[in-house]
Order: C-alpha cells, then structure tokens, then sequence
C-alpha cells in the first residue's frame, strides 16, 4: 500500500479548459476512507510564465495565458470539488519547445525553479519530504504525460497512467 499519491492536474484530474472532474475522479475520492493516504499535486502551469514572457518582450498573444491568480484558482477549484486535503505542488517555469529557452521568471520561489518542472523531479520529490516519505516505493504517481512518467521515474516512485489508475481505459504503468 502506497503512503503517498501524487497527482497531476490536467488531464489526470480535471479538463484543463473547465476545470470539470474527468471520469473515475469523484468516484475514488468518495471511495477513499479520510485517513487511507496522503495526496499531493504536482503540476505544470508554464502558461503562467509564457504570458509573462509574451508581455515582457512584446509578442503573441498573453492574454490567451493565465495569469498566477488564475493558474492557482484553477488548481484550488479542483481541489476543491474533489473535497480532500491536498500538499500543493506548482511549476510556472516555462521551456520553449522550439528553441530550449526559458521564460524569463518574475519572481523567486520554488514555483518558478525550473528544476521544479516536471519532467525533472522537484514537486515529486518536495512532497514526498512534505509528507516524511523517504522511500520512493512507498509513493504513486498518477498522470496523464510523458512527462509526469519520466518524473516518476527521475524521482523513483512508481508511475501509473491516469486513464489505467481511474479505469478510463488506455494509458500505461512503469
């Protein structure tokens, strides 16, 4: 038995444009006894730094990326539906795909720490001690991404895929 899951948001959770519970969600939660395991989160929200970036330099559209108010309203709405204690892990920092580039950060804290950005392992691993959980094959990691399974793997936890975890069909373990 696992003493700590830890979750993606986005496509593991919730719809990442309605912030709507997806299918298998509710249901786990309702099953769960209150004292079974300990939850954290650990997502991406480099939307967030990308705007930042697109303001400060003057290009694309930011207003189509969430500001930090909204990325964590976003996260606590989900939170909240699904009505269960969560340790909150958050990553704004974002890689350009294209070029390798970081965003330019606007200001400190381990949410704008690019090491912190999934697929590296800093939320997984910063739950894990939030949480006084020193072995790694006492910890899951469910999400929907290559680069949640490779933050898994990077902080040696197992990983299941979202859609195998709250039986949607698809998906994989490792």
């Amino acid at each position: 038995m696992y003493k700590l899951l830890i979750f993606d948001v986005d496509g593991t959770l919730a719809d990442m444009k309605t912030g709507e519970l997806l299918p298998g969600v509710a249901e786990f939660f309702e099953m769960m006894p209150e004292w079974e395991e300990r939850y954290a989160i650990a997502t991406n929200q480099g939307g967030v730094a990308l705007r930042y970036w697109m303001e400060t330099d003057g290009f694309g559209e930011p207003a189509v990326f969430p500001t930090e108010e909204a990325a964590r309203a976003h996260v606590d709405g989900v939170v909240g539906k699904i009505g269960r204690e969560f340790d909150v892990h958050i990553c704004f920092a974002y890689q350009s795909k294209r070029t390798g580039k970081w965003a330019p950060m606007p200001s400190s804290g381990p949410e704008w720490e690019a090491e912190n950005r999934k697929p590296n392992p800093g939320m997984l691993l910063a739950a894990m001690e939030a949480a006084g959980v020193t072995y790694g094959r006492d910890v899951l990691m469910i999400g929907d991404g290559d680069e949640d399974e490779l933050a898994a793997l990077r902080a040696g936890v197992t990983f299941v895929h979202a859609d195998v975890f709250f039986e949607r069909g698809g998906g994989s373990t490792s």
